[in-house]
């Protein structure tokens, strides 16, 4: 059973917060109830704006050829780098020139190069294919419905 990383208290379902990673309880989900360290970056990223993007790639490059074992967070996905030398994204496993391209298009202001990021983070992690279930079961049972009228 998960536990809360404030507290400790341990909980059905813990809430995961978007700038630090870590895991909490209702009472400590919010950033500022846990004293996140991500959310003052986050902050500063928010005031500095959209101009700053093209920054952005250059500090994931800079993150990439490091030796830096930290996170990195990019448009609400969460970037590690695995023992191997790969780069998990949302615990999907790319290779450092798939996590390059997948980090300039999260840093693209066209909308559907984001979208296809996104999938693409999805198809890796496993997330795309539970959807794909849940829609067909949903699909199922609509179909069942309508015969049964």
């Amino acid at each position: 059973m998960p536990s809360c990383s404030e507290c400790g208290r341990k909980v059905m379902l813990a809430y995961r917060c978007r700038y630090c990673g870590e895991g909490f309880c209702e009472e400590h989900r919010l950033p500022e109830r846990h004293q996140c360290p991500g959310i003052e970056a986050a902050k500063e990223e928010a005031r500095i704006g959209r101009a700053r993007a093209g920054d952005r790639r250059g500090d994931f490059g800079a993150w990439v050829d490091s030796a830096s074992s930290t996170r990195f967070y990019l448009e609400g996905h969460v970037f590690e780098k695995t023992l191997s030398g790969d780069i998990q994204i949302d615990n999907g496993r790319f290779s450092r020139d798939e996590a390059r391209e997948i980090a300039e298009m999260l840093s693209s202001d066209n909308p559907f190069l984001k979208l296809n990021a996104t999938l693409a983070i999805w198809a890796k992690n496993g997330t795309i294919y539970v959807g794909l279930l849940v829609a067909a079961v949903i699909l199922l049972a609509v179909v069942i419905v309508i015969l049964k009228v």
